[in-house]
């Protein structure tokens, strides 16, 4: 009777030790200093947000610290090739206006370097606050007018559009 037990209880641990494994993995955190990896699923998008701060470029972490004068480089990760993109930003009091392009015009994917970076560098003003960029990544042409405020921290976009938002903290 006992052998009878071995086999289904030892493939219950063999799964469950399988599970913890992939929930460490997955969830273990980079170094202090150190960029995260963004995993994203098939179709999903993603924002990297570097600051240049004299002649020192860091990548930011969402909830990071930036300040005024601070010279902030997007990169866009995931969406279709051939979509369009916008990054804005979103202030504490709901206030929405463009990153880049800072003509508030969506472009097409195909303009971003082979990085994924957007052409260019967005300059922080000298408000306070914990502020958004947030990437719109659509496949039709849109503009800054097209997006309004949206619910749980979400940003109302045309339909088919996806967001994907980064949060910077100005002292």
């Amino acid at each position: 009777p006992r052998a009878r037990w071995r086999w289904p209880l030892g493939l219950g641990l063999a799964a469950a030790t399988a599970v913890a494994a992939v929930v460490l993995l997955t969830r273990t955190p980079s170094p202090p200093g150190e960029p995260t990896e963004t995993i994203l699923s098939k179709g999903q998008v993603g924002l990297r947000v570097f600051r240049r701060r004299g002649d020192v470029s860091t990548e930011l972490v969402s909830g990071d610290a930036a300040q005024a004068g601070d010279r902030l480089r997007f990169v866009a990760e995931g969406g279709s090739p051939d979509g369009f993109l916008l990054v804005l930003g979103v202030e504490a009091d709901g206030d929405r206006f463009p990153y880049l392009p800072a003509d508030g015009q969506a472009r097409p994917a195909s303009e971003l370097d082979g990085d994924g970076a957007l052409p260019g560098a967005a300059a922080l003003d000298g408000s306070r606050g914990r502020e958004r960029a947030v990437l719109v990544w659509c496949a039709q042409p849109f503009s800054l007018k097209d997006v309004g405020p949206g619910t749980d921290g979400a940003l109302a976009v045309p339909q088919g559009c996806q967001q994907a938002a980064f949060e910077i903290v100005k002292p």
